[in-house]
């Protein structure tokens, strides 16, 4: 859709759709009968809470059932009342977004005005096919954790991140770009990179979800998980949160650990008691090193409620901040980076009942962020990388200016239909825009060259490498429509039934060409429609409860499709200036031995280009022991294919070459190009020395989940998650799996197939988490967090410039996998086990709290990251770049009133 036309179509969707968006309310859903089992409608159920704007009330209908929709997260109080009827009151009914609590009354014929009081909501979701994780505010403040929300959603089964505290991560064996991420509904997806791009004040956290299995149809553009987040409001009566987190060398007597101050204020309450709510928050943190890392974020959210039926939500975001490279003893400082930024984003979010069992929601979100990258000394000379040792010098490799926003509309709507079609229905139906941008400036230097050199078979090779300054980006325009049912065919079988639409459109835009000072020339590169991608997902779930209420078999079966993540097609974009590679000349010292100058000719995508999918099929069962205990078993399975990389055309010209890897005498025959192929973006490697050959990748797992809520002062969630990724992906070469391709050639020379059907960088065998709390004598508090996981893997590569023979490749060099990621090839195991001990006084409406914690309490050190995979040399090994952070102490002071 060109973006001329964005604007008609938010006012047509306005208008006449409804829509839906990433959901951020949870329902509790019912049925209401006597003691002989016969249906009571007209019973009326009343809703109130902490969370809620007033109360809600609802009548159950003619077969006794009943639905309380678009609920924010938190715990709840529902009173079921019916003339000669005795009161029913359930207390500490916990919703979640995404899921439904279910609740079933039993009402007595009145003999007293006696109330009757209950607390036995169920904690398995009985209705829902899909099995999210969530974690609520009142578990998750007092965690030791890195202070990040995604190191709580690191916690969670089937999550692999790529090394420990970092928001990259992996989804049940998907790419790390392959999942979306969601603040109070508001996409927080680079377009260009996928992966969160806003960061967030921890202590602003109401509720965080992992949704990975069994997603509904209102969830596309992921084939791993969607990540969600909702926010806390204010409420009628003030409160607020003063923390204060630090380390430094007083406490830490370890030179590679570093200070943190890490401030954190909340104040939230009423401007009108049920009217009007608002909620305040600020965050300072200064993380000290060689250098000072630090963020400054600002949030308000105002809630107004107009009547008994509509809401209107505001949200405001800012953020600053900057985030230096760690030193690296291979690194000089002028090579380090010095990367900052600034992120805004706003949102509004409309709610109305239009009756008991019809739902409206509306949403209008958008994001802002520049990211740009320095050397920490402000260096303008040219990068130099000496690969024998993994040494940078000089300036900084590839500066860059990088720049993103989105903008997306929700309008949603549902319906429950307690009779129709041989059972009650709940309904959502719906369409969503967005749209996303990116442009990128960047340069191999500051002054354009890049030298590098390496040492192969006892020869030293030195090259320099220059291209100009250049920009490029994409755009995207994205439209999805949506129907989902929730189909409860009887008392215990509910049918989970989605369908989904996409239809994105992406497009490499006009940019100036700039000279080599960064100075506009005057010339326009053109503009290309580069994509345009339809995709249909069906998704079908069971929910089939046991005849106690406390037990379901689930299970689902779905397509997914990913999004259109620019970097995997904006490169190289029209008119990227030519690149020079240049010999040093053992004779003169000089540059001045050409070896190739490559005008990159621009080839768009494939005009068939299929965006990436996922088969995915799960099959659970999950029990409640008793009335604070679940356990849950799970099998899940999933097919990816048609991932976006290079496509090498069959046009080129071909010798055999031989090539003996120094390590095992393996001889691969190798392709050395006379005439080089043409090559493109597209959804297989095309012609290969392997002949024709997939991208693809097979995910299988077996899950096992014990929670235990809050009972008798102790709460535990725990998972043990065994798993096989395997596959052969488009990056290959890359430390994390499916990684953008962010303007890499690696994967466009037909030999690098060889060894790429390997285990995907995401393979975690065993992972086993584990989180609780305990409340002992004295108001003591302790805490754990547990983390036991098998390392990732990785393969072994090698540059190759020459043949046995001495034949100098055409193509200049290439990198080969010479031994693909298995078992025998894996980063070390991690044991990482972090505690906190903490003291709570009350002095009167505040709360004291006193915390010592332990981050990594077993001083683990497991190697995570190699500098590079590359390695020429048996008699060598790899660099390490890595760690697991050592054991560091943090304290804690808080009030809370």
């Amino acid at each position: 859709m060109p973006r001329s036309r964005l604007l008609p179509a938010v006012i047509v969707t306005l208008a006449l759709a409804p829509s839906l968006g990433a959901q951020t309310t949870g329902s509790i859903r019912g049925k209401v009968t006597d003691d002989r089992g016969a249906a009571l409608p007209g019973a009326a159920l009343t809703l109130r809470s902490d969370d809620l704007l007033g109360s809600r009330t609802v009548r159950a209908g003619s077969n006794g059932t009943y639905l309380l929709n678009l609920l924010p997260p938190g715990v709840y109080r529902i009173e079921a009342t019916l003339d000669n009827y005795q009161n029913q009151v359930v207390e500490g009914a916990r919703v979640r977004i995404n899921s439904t609590t279910v609740i079933d009354f039993t009402l007595l014929q009145i003999f007293s005005e006696e109330v009757l009081v209950t607390s036995d909501a169920t904690l398995v979701d009985l209705m829902s096919s899909s099995s999210p994780t969530s974690f609520s505010a009142d578990f998750i403040e007092d965690l030791p954790t890195y202070r990040s929300f995604w190191d709580m959603m690191a916690l969670a089964p089937g999550i692999s991140p790529n090394v420990h505290g970092d928001q990259q991560q992996s989804a049940f064996g998907s790419g790390v770009q392959s999942s979306t991420w969601q603040i109070d509904g508001l996409s927080l997806d680079s377009p260009k990179l996928g992966g969160p791009w806003q960061y967030l004040n921890p202590d602003t956290i109401e509720e965080v979800q992992v949704l990975g299995i069994g997603a509904p149809a209102e969830f596309g553009n992921m084939l791993g998980a969607a990540f969600n987040v909702v926010t806390k409001t204010g409420g009628n009566d003030f409160s607020g949160t003063l923390n204060l987190y630090w380390q430094d060398e007083a406490i830490n007597d370890d030179p590679e650990v570093e200070d943190v101050h890490d401030y954190t204020l909340t104040l939230g309450g009423p401007f009108k008691k049920d009217k009007a709510w608002f909620f305040l928050s600020g965050q300072y943190f200064r993380q000290t090193f060689d250098a000072t890392e630090s963020s400054d974020r600002f949030d308000l959210k105002v809630s107004s409620r107009f009547n008994d039926r509509t809401t209107l939500d505001l949200k405001l975001h800012g953020e600053d901040w900057t985030f230096p490279q760690k030193p690296v003893p291979t690194y000089t400082p002028s090579a380090l980076y010095a990367e900052e930024g600034t992120n805004p984003a706003w949102g509004l979010h409309f709610t109305s009942v239009l009756s008991e069992n019809t739902f409206l929601e509306a949403k209008y979100a958008g994001w802002w962020g520049d990211d740009l990258l320095r050397s920490q000394t402000g260096s303008k000379e040219p990068a130099y990388v000496d690969f024998d040792t993994f040494s940078f010098s000089g300036g900084l490799a590839y500066p860059r200016d990088f720049e993103n926003s989105t903008d997306q509309l929700d309008v949603s709507a549902s319906h429950f239909a307690e009779q129709f079609m041989g059972g009650g229905h709940d309904f959502k139906f719906g369409v969503q825009l967005s749209q996303g941008d990116s442009v990128v400036e960047t340069a191999p230097s500051y002054t354009g060259s890049y030298y590098y050199q390496f040492t192969y078979a006892g020869t030293v090779y030195d090259y320099e490498y220059f291209r100009n300054p250049y920009i490029y980006g994409s755009d995207h325009e994205s439209v999805a429509a949506f129907a989902d049912d929730s189909w409860q065919v009887n008392d215990r079988l509910t049918l989970n039934l989605g369908l989904r639409y996409d239809q994105h459109e992406g497009v490499i835009p006009s940019f100036d060409r700039i000279d080599s000072q960064r100075n506009p020339t005057g010339e326009k590169l053109p503009s290309v429609d580069a994509l345009d991608w339809k995709d249909l997902s069906p998704r079908l779930g069971f929910a089939f409860a046991g005849k106690n209420g406390r037990s379901v078999v689930r299970g689902a079966f779905g397509i997914y499709h990913d999004g259109p993540i620019g970097a995997n097609w904006d490169y190289p974009p029209p008119g990227l200036p030519p690149s020079e590679l240049w010999y040093r000349n053992p004779a003169t010292g000089a540059y001045d031995i050409l070896v190739s100058r490559d005008v990159t000719p621009f080839v768009p995508p494939d005009p068939d280009l299929r965006s990436p999918h996922a088969l995915q099929v799960s099959l659970g069962y999950e029990r409640q022991l008793g009335t604070d205990v679940s356990l849950g078993a799970q099998v899940v399975y999933k097919e990816e294919e048609d991932f976006v990389g290079w496509e090498v055309l069959d046009d080129g010209v071909y010798e055999e070459v031989a090539f003996t890897d120094p390590f095992t005498g393996t001889v691969y025959t190798l392709l050395n190009a006379v005439v080089p192929p043409t090559v493109r973006k597209g959804n297989d490697p095309g012609f290969t020395v392997l002949g024709d050959v997939d991208y693809y990748s097979d995910y299988e797992a077996f899950i096992l989940t014990f929670d235990k809520r809050y009972s008798h002062r102790w709460r535990l969630m725990s998972s043990y998650t065994y798993s096989e990724a395997k596959g052969r992906t488009p990056k290959p070469f890359s430390a994390f799996h499916l990684s953008p391709l962010l303007g890499t050639r690696l994967g466009s020379d037909p030999n690098q197939v060889l060894n790429s059907d390997q285990l995907t960088q995401a393979d975690r065998t065993h992972m086993f988490r584990l989180q609780a709390s305990f409340e002992l004598p004295w108001q003591l508090l302790a805490t754990t967090t547990v983390n036991l996981q098998t390392g990732r893997p990785y393969n072994r590569q090698i540059s190759v410039s020459r043949a046995d023979d001495g034949t100098p490749l055409a193509q200049g060099s290439t990198v080969l996998i010479l031994e693909p990621a298995s078992d025998r090839l894996r980063y070390d195991s991690q044991s990482i086990v972090d505690l906190s001990l903490g003291k709570r006084f009350q002095v009167g409406r505040v709360t004291v709290k006193l915390d010592a914690q332990i981050l990594n309490v077993l001083d683990d050190g497991a190697v995570e990251r190699f500098a590079s995979l590359v390695l020429a040399d048996p008699s060598k090994d790899y660099v390490v770049r890595t760690r697991v952070d050592p054991r560091r102490y943090m304290l804690r002071f808080g009030l809370e009133f």
